[in-house]
């Protein structure tokens, strides 16, 4: 798994949204073909901001914010918490090869919105 997710603010009401950076990293991998693993589970809190992190799966997980010189992803949803997936694509909608992520990739921004239950999740 070559994916980091770190929380940049929460909002909770009736419902819960956590707006999450996520960093893609050639190391220790790349990535893999059919998707890199998002863990929901290991989102990384470090202002320590309230209620970010999740009990059971959430309602929506959605793209915020994507600049990546063309690049661009889809995001499948796992049966737990553990085991989302985002697909990456190039420019052209060619899903990436496994390997080494392009420069754009890890040098652009990728923000996503998690909307969950509201109250204990």
């Amino acid at each position: 798994m070559a994916l980091s997710a770190t929380v940049l603010a929460t909002q909770t009401n009736k419902l819960k949204e956590i707006y999450v950076s996520i960093t893609p990293s050639n190391s220790p991998a790349g990535y893999v073909t059919g998707g890199d693993t998002l863990d929901l589970t290991a989102l990384k809190n470090p202002s320590f901001l309230s209620e970010p992190f999740l009990s059971r799966t959430p309602i929506s997980v959605g793209v915020m914010n994507e600049e990546m010189s063309g690049n661009f992803i889809g995001i499948v949803p796992g049966t737990a918490l553990n085991n989302y997936k985002i697909k990456f694509y190039g420019p052209g909608g060619t899903e990436l090869t496994a390997g080494n992520y392009p420069a754009a990739v890890t040098g652009g921004t990728l923000q996503l919105v998690i909307i969950a239950s509201g109250g204990v999740n």
